[in-house]
């Protein structure tokens, strides 16, 4: 769990989580957007405001998807070489 806030803590605030998007100039709106976090912030705003806009929270599940591939896959490969030392 610790090692995840060391992940998402920048990866939030590389996100337009703090600024709107059409604020954010260069490198800074690249990061936003190809940041899995910003659809994931974007679809949790969409249902607050706006209600259940279904492009949105189908952009959030992708990216909430591709998170816990990415994630899921680290971890298992780390556990398998755990295992491997220990044999």
């Amino acid at each position: 769990m610790n090692a995840a806030f060391v992940v998402f803590f920048p990866a939030f605030f590389l996100s337009d989580a703090i600024m709107p998007k059409q604020a954010l100039t260069g490198w800074f709106a690249t990061i936003a957007t190809y940041n899995p976090v910003t659809y994931l912030i974007n679809a949790l705003r969409a249902l607050v405001v706006t209600g259940w806009d279904g492009r949105v929270l189908l952009e959030g599940l992708g990216a909430l998807a591709g998170i816990g591939l990415v994630s899921m896959s680290a971890a298992l490969l780390a556990l398998r070489g755990r295992v491997a030392q220990q044999s």
